[in-house]
């Protein structure tokens, strides 16, 4: 076989599995999305070994991917198109339950990264909700062994 041959076996291979790629976070994504419209439901949340029953609180804040906002009991933060943004974006998801930092890393950053870049991003985002009047939401962000999560009692604080 020739070596031009091999080339386009290997794009074409390449190819093929950045559309396998795009079906399957299309596919999360719709799966994200029907979780998200029925936050109600009685879910478990595996990572970390921890198990929460009814874990999403009715109280949540609302992150605009549009906009690249969270608002939070009137308040707005601004975080613009950032990991910031992706992180909170990602936490918020799920509140209640912990994400671990492989999570965080495949959802956040798309690549492998240091676990002190993780816990930077978190102390960064934490500064600017608490900037942006958000004490109670920089709270609720938490950390255990390798993960995080948005902890929020009933009452949204």
């Amino acid at each position: 076989m020739q070596q031009h041959d091999l080339f386009e076996i290997v794009l074409h291979t390449f190819a093929e599995l950045a559309n396998l790629h795009t079906a399957a976070a299309a596919a999360a994504e719709r799966a994200w999305s029907v979780l998200d419209k029925h936050d109600t439901a009685d879910l478990h949340c595996v990572p970390c070994g921890d198990q929460h029953r009814g874990c999403v609180p009715r109280d949540r804040p609302v992150v605009n991917p549009a906009t690249f906002t969270v608002d939070w009991h009137g308040q707005r933060c601004s975080l613009g198109p950032t990991i910031l943004f992706k992180l909170i974006h990602r936490l918020a998801r799920r509140p209640g339950c912990y994400v671990t930092y492989d999570m965080l890393m495949a959802d956040v950053w798309g690549q492998r990264c240091s676990n002190t870049t993780i816990r930077s991003a978190v102390k960064r985002l934490r500064r600017a909700l608490c900037d942006a009047g958000m004490p109670e939401l920089t709270a609720a962000i938490r950390g255990r062994r390798e993960c995080y999560g948005v902890f929020l009692d009933d009452n949204g604080s």
